[in-house]
């Protein structure tokens, strides 16, 4: 059980982390299309 427990904490960190970097990095892309179309 512990050893379960373990895993499933690890990967929910991990996961955690890898869609924090997914989320920054489509917030920079929607920024910078945004400010693209602003200065057209």
């Amino acid at each position: 059980m512990l050893d379960i427990n373990n895993i499933l904490i690890f990967f929910s960190i991990y996961m955690n982390k890898t869609c924090k970097k997914l989320i920054s990095c489509y917030n920079i892309f929607f920024t910078e299309q945004g400010v693209r179309h602003e200065f057209r």
